[in-house]
C-alpha cells in the first residue's frame, strides 16, 4: 500500500472529527504509511487537519469548465469534471486505501470509486442519523465499503439488524481519547473559578451534561430531570449545568414554567473541559447516542456517569461499576440515582475512579490506534 486517504465529512468541533484528529495524529507518529486528508466540507478544525498532512476540502475545489464536451448538459458537467479531477489526482498520489470517517460520505465514496481501492468506513451513527442522511447515501456507502468499524456493540447491531450488513465485516473498536485529554491535562481553570463564573455556590453538587441542544441529545429531558429533583428535594443544594449548543426558546419556556433557578446553559466553548471538571456527576439524557466522546472525557476526569438503557452504546461502558443505567427515558429513576450519589460521596468516588480506570485501559488512542492499524493491514492484504 502506497498511501492512505483519510476522509472526514467536515472539520467541525464535534465528536467524530475530534476523534478522527486524535487518530490521525497518533497514526502520523506511529506508522510509516504516508497519507493525505480529504474533508467533504470545512469547519473550525480545518487548520488542525492541515497541520497533520496535505489536506483538501472537496467543496472548495474549483471545477474547470474548459473543453466541455458538447454532449454533456450543463448540470452534469461540474459533477463529472470534479470526479475526473479527484480520481486523477489521487491515482497519481498512489492512494491504496480510503479510510472514511462517518457513514455520511456516500457521495465522496462514489466520487472516488474509480480508484478501485479498498474502503474502511468508521460508523459513528445510529439509526436516526443514518435515516436523516437518506437512502441514496447509505446505498453508496454499502456498495463501496469493504469493512466497517463500529464504536460500540449497539452500532454494530444496528448495522446488522436494520441494514443487513454482514457482521463479519464489522469490527467493534471503542471510541478513544487522545493522550492530551487523559487525566485532564487540558484543564485551565479551577472548579471554584468556573462555579463563580456561573454564580453557583462552591459547595453545591453539580449535575452536568454536554452536547448540542437537539432532540437526540435531549436537553428537554435534562430540564425535566432538574424539575423532578427540585420538586422532590426542594432544599437540597443541587445545580444542573448543560454545556454546548444554544439554549432554545422552548427550553427557556420550560425552565421558567418549572421555576428552575438552579439550572445553567453554557453555549459551545473551547474550554468545555473546565466545565466538565466542575461537575460532580455526568448524566447522558440522550435518546440515542452511539458512544459519546464527552462521556469518556467526563469519566477520564473521575466523574460517575448516568445514562439510559437502550439509548446507544454508553451502557457498555458504564456497566455496573462506573455509574448507573436508568430505564429508557426513566427520569424519575435517573433522579433517584442522582440523589443516591449526592447522599453517598464514597460511592460517587468509587464509581468515578472505576470509570477513570476503564478509560485508561480500554479507551486510550494507543490501544485503539494499534487495533485500527492491524485492521487496515488485514483489509489491504485480503
Amino acid at each position: 500500500m502506497n498511501k492512505i486517504l483519510f476522509v472526514s465529512h467536515d472539520a467541525s468541533r464535534t465528536g467524530a472529527p475530534i476523534l478522527f484528529l486524535n487518530f490521525i495524529r497518533w497514526f502520523k507518529e506511529n506508522s510509516p504509511i504516508p497519507f493525505e486528508i480529504l474533508l467533504k466540507s470545512g469547519g473550525e478544525l480545518e487548520p488542525v487537519f492541515a497541520q497533520l498532512g496535505k489536506c483538501t476540502i472537496y467543496e472548495n475545489e474549483p471545477v474547470h469548465l474548459k473543453n466541455r464536451p458538447g454532449h454533456f448538459k450543463n448540470k452534469w458537467w461540474p459533477i463529472w469534471n470534479k470526479r475526473v479531477q479527484f480520481i486523477s489526482r489521487y491515482r497519481r498520489a498512489g492512494i491504496g486505501l480510503i479510510y472514511s470517517n462517518t457513514i455520511t460520505n456516500g457521495e465522496i465514496l462514489h466520487l472516488l470509486s474509480g480508484l478501485k481501492c479498498k474502503v474502511i468506513t468508521h460508523v459513528h451513527e445510529l439509526e436516526n442519523y443514518i435515516h436523516s442522511c437518506g437512502k441514496d447515501n447509505l446505498e453508496k456507502v454499502v456498495k463501496y465499503t469493504d469493512h466497517y468499524i463500529a464504536p460500540s456493540k449497539a452500532v454494530k447491531e444496528n448495522l446488522v439488524l436494520n441494514h443487513g450488513i454482514d457482521g463479519d465485516k464489522i469490527d467493534v473498536i471503542y471510541e478513544f481519547l487522545g493522550e492530551g485529554l487523559l487525566g485532564g491535562s487540558k484543564i485551565s481553570a479551577s472548579r471554584g473559578n468556573v462555579l463563580a463564573r456561573l454564580s453557583i455556590p462552591v459547595g453545591a453538587f453539580v449535575v452536568g451534561a454536554c452536547g448540542t441542544t437537539d432532540w437526540r441529545k435531549s436537553p428537554d429531558l435534562f430540564v425535566q430531570l432538574a424539575g423532578y429533583v427540585k420538586r422532590r428535594y426542594p432544599e437540597v443544594p443541587i445545580y444542573f449545568l448543560w454545556v454546548g449548543g444554544m439554549i432554545t426558546w422552548e427550553l427557556e419556556y420550560d425552565i421558567k414554567k418549572l421555576g428552575l433557578d438552579n439550572i445553567r446553559f453554557v453555549t459551545h466553548t473551547r474550554e468545555f473541559i473546565d466545565y466538565i471538571n466542575c461537575m460532580d456527576v455526568f448524566v447522558l439524557t440522550s435518546r440515542i447516542d452511539p458512544c459519546p466522546l464527552v462521556c469518556l472525557e467526563a469519566a477520564s476526569l473521575g466523574k460517575a456517569v448516568i445514562c439510559f438503557e437502550g439509548a446507544g452504546g454508553m451502557p457498555e461502558f458504564v456497566e455496573e461499576d462506573a455509574g448507573f443505567v436508568a430505564p429508557y427515558l426513566g427520569l424519575e429513576i435517573m433522579a433517584e440515582q442522582v440523589m443516591a450519589l449526592f447522599g453517598d460521596r464514597d460511592l460517587l468516588a468509587r464509581l468515578g475512579q472505576q470509570g477513570q480506570w476503564k478509560v485508561k485501559k480500554r479507551h486510550d488512542v494507543n490501544i485503539a490506534g494499534a487495533e485500527i492499524v492491524s485492521l487496515i493491514n488485514t483489509v489491504v492484504n485480503n
